[in-house]
């Protein structure tokens, strides 16, 4: 009996989390599937990295080994690596990896995981309530405690079930915000297998139910390696939008403004109705986007981590109309030339007529059948 209490003792504390051990108790591991970084980058990773400067032979501060990542957190930049053995969540419990804050801390970084080579997963922080840095039972004020922290090193686990059914070739650790931050450091990056007949994957991510702007699921990609050009040494990419409803009535409004949306000019947006105060709304030749619809559009930017977010939407409020929902269809495209600079095409024109039957400006009160959200 008492070797018996031992073992399950021994068992339990294999799972326990804190901040010097890998797993929550929420999280049951078997064994490491890869390590994407433990003094080098494992044999099937690749530095596509963006970041200036980053060091991969970093050797103080380090948490184990012999070296350590290092970058300087600014403009979006990131630490981007790919993964030849992709990520898939149903035989994955977990990534994690230590990160130290050098002198300052509280750097703002966030991770995605990639598709495809393009960030298509949620925005994982390493700051504020939703951080996935475990808690420092040091660290007096609990709205700081699972902050990358000044002088030492603390544990970042993401949770797989937090991620979308699929394969994850890459995964980027990036600077939130344009501000040049303190340099940050990075360790011993490692892939956790699922135990899956007591951990099996539960897809957290799946909407059970949505409320105005939630119930529309923007999808950003890179529309073709080959549709990225230079000019005055600065990167440009051809990118696809993709809105999805997934509510169960049509919307009829939708406005929206880029997060991170680093245009030329006007033209390199299409697709979409020019709205006062930089936002943007639905073309004349889509009249409405019926649930499970997808309202497409197209854009040039500055390569980065391409963003949009919903500003305002209004549901349809007959229901009766569903019923006969047809596919969205989209008039002839607009003309295309090639750049100057390297081979690739984007529009050359832009709508001109801003849709009479949507509005301009938000309404100041409620309507009753109508859903304001905020930006």
């Amino acid at each position: 009996m008492k070797l018996l209490l031992i073992l399950i003792i021994g068992f339990l504390g294999s799972l326990l989390i804190n901040n010097y051990g890998v797993l929550s108790t929420e999280i049951c591991t078997n064994g490491i599937d890869q390590v994407i970084y433990d003094d080098q980058l494992g044999y099937t990773v690749s530095d596509w990295s963006w970041a200036k400067p980053r060091n991969f032979t970093n050797f103080k501060p380090v948490h184990s080994g012999s070296y350590s990542i290092s970058f300087v957190p600014k403009t979006y930049e990131a630490i981007y690596l790919n993964l030849q053995n992709p990520i898939d969540p149903s035989i994955i419990s977990s990534v994690s990896f230590w990160v130290h804050g050098n002198k300052v801390g509280n750097q703002k970084v966030i991770v995605r995981f990639t598709s495809n080579k393009v960030a298509v997963s949620r925005d994982f922080f390493l700051w504020g309530d939703e951080s996935i840095i475990l808690s420092d039972p040091s660290v007096s004020s609990k709205a700081l405690s699972k902050n990358i922290q000044a002088g030492k090193w603390v544990n970042a686990v993401i949770n797989c079930d937090k991620l979308e059914p699929g394969q994850y070739d890459g995964i980027q650790i990036a600077a939130s915000g344009e501000d040049v931050q303190e340099m940050v450091f990075i360790d011993d990056i490692e892939v956790n297998k699922r135990c899956i007949s007591t951990n099996p994957y539960r897809n957290l991510m799946k909407p059970v139910s949505c409320d105005g702007h939630d119930c529309i699921v923007i999808n950003v990609t890179e529309t073709s390696s080959q549709m990225r050009w230079f000019a005055n040494e600065i990167e440009y990419q051809k990118y696809t939008v993709t809105m999805k409803n997934t509510n169960n009535a049509a919307v009829e409004v939708l406005e929206f403004t880029g997060g991170w949306f680093k245009p030329r000019n006007s033209s390199d947006i299409w697709n979409v109705a020019f709205l006062e105060g930089g936002y943007y709304g639905l073309p004349d030749n889509v009249k409405v986007i019926y649930p499970g619809q997808e309202y497409i559009f197209g854009c040039v930017s500055i390569k980065g981590p391409v963003s949009f977010k919903v500003s305002y939407v209004e549901y349809e409020n007959d229901k009766d109309r569903l019923t006969n929902s047809k596919p969205i269809e989209s008039n002839s495209k607009p003309p295309v030339k090639t750049p100057t600079v390297k081979p690739t095409v984007k529009p050359t024109i832009k709508p001109t007529i801003k849709p009479t039957s949507k509005p301009t400006t938000k309404p100041t009160t409620k309507p009753t059948t109508k859903t304001l959200v905020s930006a």
